[in-house]
């Protein structure tokens, strides 16, 4: 509804007030949908109420520049173009501008127009080329209604390509890309530690003792994961402690992967320092380390660093002193009924990046994303979060087994159905049984480069075509 609003609004502008229309649009987007990151500035950055309303204010003004770029490209160069160029303009445009939002400034793949399409048939659009493609044809869609309705001219193909994304997508609907194997009963423990104490070293013996009980009720399942810094030290510090989930966990023949920080040296530069990485380790019939490769702007590192750090608490967060993990690292393995199976992993925002997921295991058998989200309290942070894990599950036709510290926990289908949910803060073990997959989608076996670099060669000709076009030709949108 809000893009098929924006859509028409930008049918009535041109130029400049097309920028101001998407600038708009982009305000209201992100003041309302990324409203989330004020608790984790407020609350746990300590930031007074109005030096954190001015930073989420800063914040939403920096990402409505790109709406407002694709308002001004639309009403620039296409404004009084035929209603079916149009249409198709605007859902390249859009869908590039999405694209751009997964790379710059580091990123923020948040919000998606194809994330809105899960549960209906312009998911099944996914698997092909992620969800870029869904955007693709849910802006196809909405574009070509607009046209419809206010354009005579052309009306009947107009409604043609409202149609067509849903037509295809129920018939791609029914294909399997990925097929399953063994099955495995995971275990996925939620403690629920609150944020304002956990890294405060007097309670960090409750947290150790809340994650014990937790697994001493799951060493019956073949993979136990404990989310992202369950264990609020350093893995070395944690020395004694993992030793013994170690040899439980061979004890009972079970992989356990646990959420926690390693220091490591930074040799960045001359000034060689220990710092952490965030990492994913396994133990027991679990193998391997993984350590986050894409970190979050002042949440694991401060950018400006020498003159933001120290300036207020939430440039000071912990594990604010992060280093990213190398781009290629091997996968975690767990090993089942003698073999052994891949295991991707995503930790915290990593999930929100389609192409980092799909490298984080060449065959993977399960997806696992670990975080914790309690830096958001109960806002609409975490929900989102989860949504993007269902999203990715679909991408790559797996299974994907989110454990996250006070929720939201939960289980996804190869197909981005919800299989079972924790609620939120409540300190239990969710137990699923799930398929390890094997086989690759083609979004898996090829990304969306393909798409990018089509797209890109489409809204080029579609431009320079629209530049020749004489404005006695071209079929004004009312």
């Amino acid at each position: 509804m809000a893009v098929g609003l924006f859509a028409h609004c930008l049918t009535k502008v041109r130029n400049s007030g097309g920028f101001l229309c998407g600038y708009l649009f982009g305000l209201g987007k992100y003041g309302v949908g990324a409203s989330w990151i004020y608790v984790s500035i407020h609350v746990y950055g300590n930031a007074p109420p109005l030096l954190a309303g001015f930073l989420v204010v800063l914040f939403v003004a920096g990402l409505a520049l790109l709406p407002a770029f694709f308002g001004w490209l639309i009403s620039r160069f296409f404004k009084g173009a035929a209603p079916l160029v149009w249409a198709l303009a605007f859902a390249l445009l859009w869908t590039l501008h999405e694209w751009v939002h997964m790379w710059v400034l580091s990123g923020f793949p948040w919000l998606l127009l194809g994330l809105t399409q899960l549960g209906t048939p312009i998911e099944a659009f996914a698997p092909l080329a992620g969800v870029l493609l869904t955007t693709f044809a849910s802006a196809l869609s909405v574009a070509a209604l607009v046209s419809a309705l206010l354009q005579s001219q052309a009306r009947t193909a107009c409604v043609a390509l409202v149609i067509a994304p849903w037509v295809l997508g129920l018939a791609l609907w029914r294909i399997e890309w990925t097929e399953q194997d063994e099955t495995i009963r995971i275990a996925l423990a939620q403690g629920s530690v609150p944020q304002e104490i956990k890294w405060q070293p007097e309670h960090l013996a409750f947290s150790l003792d809340t994650y014990d009980s937790l697994m001493d009720a799951a060493w019956d399942a073949d993979l136990i994961i404990l989310p992202e810094a369950a264990i609020p030290q350093s893995s070395q510090a944690a020395g004694d402690y993992l030793a013994t989930i170690e040899a439980r966990a061979l004890a009972s023949d079970t992989s356990v992967i646990v959420g926690i920080p390693q220091v490591v040296r930074d040799n960045r530069d001359d000034d060689a320092r220990w710092v952490f990485q965030n990492t994913a380790q396994g133990f027991g019939l679990a193998e391997g380390v993984y350590a986050k490769r894409h970190l979050v702007p002042f949440g694991e590192y401060v950018p400006l660093e020498s003159v933001l750090r120290g300036m207020i608490d939430f440039f000071d967060l912990p594990m604010s002193h992060s280093k990213p993990g190398a781009i290629e690292q091997a996968p975690l393995r767990i090993t089942h009924q003698g073999e052994s199976v891949d295991v991707a992993i995503a930790i915290c925002y990593e999930i929100a990046y389609p192409n980092l997921v799909s490298s984080a295991a060449a065959h993977p058998g399960l997806l696992v994303t670990i975080s914790n989200d309690a830096w958001f309290g109960r806002s609409i942070g975490p929900w989102q979060h989860f949504e993007i894990a269902r999203m990715r599950a679909l991408e790559q036709g797996r299974y994907l087994a989110r454990a996250t510290n006070n929720g939201v926990t939960g289980v996804i289908a190869p197909d981005g159905r919800i299989l079972s949910l924790l609620e939120q803060d409540a300190r239990e073990v969710l137990r699923a049984e799930v398929g390890l997959m094997r086989g690759a989608t083609p979004f898996k076996r090829f990304d969306h480069t393909w798409l990018i670099v089509l797209m890109s060669l489409s809204i080029g000709v579609l431009a320079w075509r629209q530049g020749g076009t004489s404005p006695i030709t071209r079929q004004e949108l009312p």
